[in-house]
């Protein structure tokens, strides 16, 4: 974080999604055994704050109601609060990518490859093949980009 801040100053650094909902459950599993309807109001706070301030107040509300202060993944997370809450980047230009995209469709890509019981000298092959397939694919996506136009939906001269 503190690197991309560095040689990036301008742009917006947003958390995986993917790698958020895997850590939430590790750190908070207990706690929605203990309190059953934490998890509606955790997900409320987090996509139902439409402003920084009302995500604010809304965590502190959790928290309190909870007795969570002293949770260190929470507190951990509250202090990043602006590389995952929405609210903090409702105005920023992402081009159409959400948190969980990249994640989800790379490990659906190679999920048709192989799996955790792959052995290892068949892993090697298969992902030899898997990254083949790919190359290929955007090497043809890039030869119809550069020999072809897109249609235009409207006959305007700034869309073409």
């Amino acid at each position: 974080m503190r690197a991309i801040k560095l040689v990036f100053p301008l742009t917006m650094h947003r958390l995986c999604g993917w790698h958020l909902e895997k850590y939430r459950m590790q750190h908070m599993r207990a706690l929605y055994k203990k309190y059953p309807d934490l998890n509606v109001i955790y997900w409320s706070c987090i996509y139902g704050s439409n402003t920084p301030v009302e995500f604010e107040e809304h965590w502190k509300s959790m928290v309190n109601r909870f007795n969570l202060q002293d949770h260190r993944w929470l507190k951990k997370q509250f202090k990043i609060r602006q590389h995952w809450v929405p609210c903090y980047f409702r105005n920023t230009f992402f081009a159409g990518m959400s948190m969980t995209q990249r994640g989800e469709s790379k490990n659906m890509y190679f999920k048709s490859f192989f799996t955790s019981a792959t052995p290892l000298n068949k892993f090697v092959t298969q992902f030899e093949e898997a990254v083949n397939r790919k190359r290929e694919k955007e090497a043809k996506e890039y030869a119809i980009c550069i020999t072809s136009s897109p249609s235009c939906a409207t006959g305007h001269r700034i869309e073409q």
